[in-house]
Parts: C-alpha cells; sequence; structure tokens
C-alpha cells in the first residue's frame, strides 16, 4: 500500500472508533488483532459513550503511520472496574501503527495513562491538594 493509503486506512479506524462502529473498526485491523481489540473497544465506547478522538498529525514512512492524537468523552460507565465518575476527560497520546497487507497489524502507544487516571479521579497528585 502506498503511504497515502495508509494515512486513509487510520483515518477509517479512527472515523470507526468515533462513531463506535465496532464492525467498520474490525475491518481496519488485521484478523489476529480482533482477539484484543474488540474487548478493548467495547470497554473505552461503555466508559465514555460520546469518546471522540480528533487527529492532530498524521506521518507516515514505509509501512509505519504515527498519529498524534487527543481523545475525549465522559466517564459515564465502567471503566477498568472504576464506576462511573461524570468526570469530563481528556486523553492525550501517539500511536506509531505497522499497516501490512491493508490492514492495521499492530501499534505502540505513548500516553499519559497518569493524567487519564487523574482526570478519573482515581489518584491526586500532591501538587494538586491545597496545603493551608
Amino acid at each position: 500500500m502506498s503511504i497515502e493509503n495508509n494515512k486513509a486506512l487510520i483515518r477509517r479506524w479512527i472515523e470507526a472508533r468515533n462513531n463506535s462502529d465496532l464492525e467498520a473498526a474490525l475491518a481496519c485491523w488485521a484478523d489476529e488483532t480482533h482477539e484484543w481489540l474488540m474487548p478493548a473497544f467495547s470497554q473505552f465506547t461503555t466508559a465514555l459513550p460520546d469518546i471522540h478522538v480528533s487527529i492532530h498529525e498524521l506521518i507516515a514512512e514505509g509501512d509505519k503511520v504515527v498519529a498524534r492524537w487527543t481523545m475525549t468523552g465522559t466517564h459515564r460507565g465502567v471503566w477498568d472496574g472504576i464506576p462511573a465518575t461524570g468526570n469530563a476527560v481528556k486523553w492525550d497520546a501517539t500511536d506509531i501503527f505497522i499497516v501490512a497487507n491493508g490492514k492495521i497489524a499492530s501499534l505502540v502507544r505513548a500516553a499519559d495513562e497518569l493524567a487519564w487516571l487523574k482526570q478519573l479521579g482515581v489518584i491526586a497528585m500532591w501538587q494538586d491538594r491545597v496545603i493551608a
């Protein structure tokens, strides 16, 4: 596939994610990824029913596409055992996708997990406490 086709594939994946369209999402990923993708997709959809991913940048070379993105949503369902808080969340990350045979074969993610948990109210940082 061309670099432009690889970037278009990632855009289709993000569009499927934004539409909570599991079938369209699975069509973007290699069959061997579906075992972990299906529960992860459902977990995000349940926890953040209004999930939206905005792509800020797509850079591609060869079989790799790098996406810098922001996810927003409202925590309205259980996330990894954490009951719904109603908190609005914003999560920035960068993914490196590997494309093979016209499908996403794998990804590596760099994301601020600590900020995610902080927004869910699971942890508090000492900097956030008011010292009297």
